[in-house]
């Protein structure tokens, strides 16, 4: 195989780019967020909802 080639392939490949998560992934959030209904249901009843 040329130089060239070989060199190519190993500059080509780049790492993957990911955002931090600070207070969970989507699924926790999205759990947290019911469960924080599911308080106020508790405490305030059928009244506002």
């Amino acid at each position: 195989m040329p130089a060239g080639l070989a060199e190519h392939k190993r500059t080509d490949r780049k790492r993957r780019t990911h955002s931090k998560s600070r207070r969970g992934c989507r699924n926790c959030k999205l759990r947290r967020v019911k469960a924080a209904l599911f308080k106020l249901y508790k405490i305030w009843g059928q009244m506002y909802f």
